[in-house]
């Protein structure tokens, strides 16, 4: 038996903009291991789709926790917001360093991000947008 269910625009933008994530997560992942300009590409496309992500969290630390497979960095459990947030900087950019052999720039994190508070976010978008910028050498 075939159902079809009418929903409205917002509610199809969300499905559309979920899939779109989930559909960026899913290549980047499967790309790590190509050369890094290829890389670059996807891990923009994939910050790109966490920036316009509606997703929330209940737990502030679950905006962190929630992604960190994705680029296969492990941080340990922990319970504050902040301590998660400036590891996770850290971390990324450790990752980040080998995606940095590209001559028309590398990847740096914004220094706004550094001032990011986990526990006002109301969405992944907040967090996420703009947390990587290019610096031209």
């Amino acid at each position: 038996m075939l159902v079809i269910f009418a929903i409205g625009n917002a509610a199809t933008e969300r499905i559309s903009i979920c899939f779109d994530e989930i559909s960026r997560a899913t290549s980047f992942n499967r790309l790590r291991a190509m050369e890094t300009n290829v890389r670059i590409d996807y891990f923009f496309g994939f910050l790109a789709s966490l920036s316009e992500s509606p997703r929330r969290c209940m737990n502030p630390v679950d905006h962190v926790y929630g992604v960190l497979g994705l680029f296969q960095i492990k941080i340990p459990t922990m319970s504050d917001p902040s301590a998660v947030w400036q590891l996770f900087l850290s971390e990324l950019e450790n990752y980040m360093k080998d995606l940095q052999h590209n001559p028309k720039g590398i990847p740096v994190i914004n220094d706004h991000a550094f001032q990011i508070n986990l526990r006002k976010a109301k969405n992944m978008a907040d967090i996420y947008k703009d947390l990587v910028v290019w610096r031209r050498l």
